[in-house]
């Protein structure tokens, strides 16, 4: 498969969540509502400062932690590959512009499925299928010859598995800002950061890294509940 074959299928395949998001919104809200979904990827209004912190410095805080873990169990530090100046501009641009690929999947599902399916089957529950339908979405580019090299470092399930682990975490975010720009740049940032500190330089690195996560998940469900995953959810659902 040649770049230019693979990016053509990478776009159609890209924009999928996001455009059935689209289509349906506006089937069933008219206009009016698929522009108010539109906007919501963008919207930082009313925006507490508090989440504007979460966004950017959670994903950054939970790899210190797998950092300072690897170091204090093995002695051992992961790579880094050097951020160039652009990527150090873009970073606290991703807040004020979801970059990337992101916000082609995240109006597709947490701007869309995750407030439809939680009022029936609460945060929880909607976030595992949810992050499920997420990880298979990507099983093409274990696949495609262009981005095998990436994706075949990792197993597919364990790949599952952390995709679930980050949908649980984005909705906590969600839900507690109200904001779907918490997943945007959420999921741009937990992404750059994933490429820039190799975490299978390290041993066990990927199950520690996993680990914190699920510990975060632990304790954000045993204080706010399995229900809304935030003390005070303005997600209106």
């Amino acid at each position: 498969m040649s770049n230019a074959q693979y990016a053509v299928l990478n776009v159609i395949g890209g924009f999928g969540p996001s455009l059935a998001a689209v289509i349906l919104v506006q089937i069933s809200d008219g206009w009016g509502g698929m522009k108010k979904l539109l906007i919501s990827g963008f919207d930082v209004r009313g925006m507490k400062l508090s989440w504007l912190a979460v966004t950017l410095l959670i994903f950054p805080a939970l790899n210190l932690g797998y950092v300072l873990v690897s170091w204090v169990a093995f002695k051992a530090l992961p790579e880094i590959i050097p951020m160039d100046t652009l990527s150090m501009v873009l970073y606290p641009l991703a807040f004020l512009f979801p970059l990337g690929n992101q916000w082609r999947e995240e109006y597709g599902w947490r701007g869309f499925a995750q407030p439809l399916m939680q009022r029936k089957n609460g945060a929880f529950n909607s976030s595992i299928v949810i992050g499920v339908l997420w990880g298979l979405w990507h099983l093409p580019l274990f696949y495609f010859p262009t981005s095998q090299e990436v994706y075949a470092r990792i197993n597919i399930v364990f790949f599952i598995i952390k995709v679930v682990a980050l949908s649980l975490i984005m909705t906590w975010m969600l839900n507690g800002s109200g904001k779907l720009i918490t997943s945007t740049a959420g999921h741009f940032i937990a992404g750059a950061i994933d490429y820039f500190v190799v975490k299978s330089s390290t041993p066990y690195g990927q199950y520690i890294y996993l680990g914190i996560e699920l510990a975060l998940i632990a304790v954000i469900v045993l204080k706010y509940g399995p229900q809304k995953m935030a003390s005070d959810e303005k997600l209106k659902i």
